[in-house]
């Protein structure tokens, strides 16, 4: 009798047994699922991002050299000198100049560190080499001065009212 009680109880217990694992089986089953799936979203999303980086680099990379080809037509250089000035060889002379289409626009020239002469406009009815004018401010160069000339053309000489500030000029090493 005792042995009839015990057989129901056990076979209650291995049902349950089997439903629970049944059941965690199921959930392991529906997390894998899960899982896999957002391994697949998360790997598209990151093959979609990386073609879209890859897009925008190879894009940057033309941007930057078209800037490149333009500003060398019609950028900026700035380029240093040596110059007898205030009675003093060898005196630190800086000239930043700017350019159109390769040709020369505009210089600023420094002194010692102090701006003697800003934004001179070129003078297209001078022949003789480049010259570089505002007011009584004149800036001259040897001929053949341009973009691609600009570090190696030599300077002739800085004056202000007809005075010569920066003459004997050579291009800084």
């Amino acid at each position: 009798m005792k042995l009839i009680k015990l057989l129901p109880t056990l076979g209650a217990i291995a049902v349950l047994a089997a439903c629970s694992t049944a059941s965690d089986i199921a959930s392991s089953t529906v997390s894998a699922v899960g899982s896999a799936g957002s391994a697949v979203v998360d790997g598209a999303k990151a093959a979609g991002g990386a073609v879209v980086d890859g897009a925008k680099a190879a894009g940057n990379v033309v941007a930057d050299g078209a800037t490149a080809t333009k500003d060398l037509l019609t950028g900026s250089k700035t380029v240093s000198y040596t110059c007898d000035a205030s009675g003093k060889t060898n005196q630190p002379v800086v000239a930043v100049y700017t350019f159109s289409n390769g040709e020369p626009s505009t210089a600023t020239v420094t002194i010692n560190k102090k701006v003697v002469g800003k934004d001179l406009k070129v003078d297209t009815a001078y022949k003789d080499g480049v010259k570089f004018i505002s007011g009584t401010k004149v800036w001259s160069l040897d001929t053949g001065f341009n973009s691609k000339t600009a570090e190696t053309t030599v300077p002739v000489m800085f004056t202000s009212n007809n005075q010569i500030l920066a003459k004997n000029c050579a291009v800084a090493k």
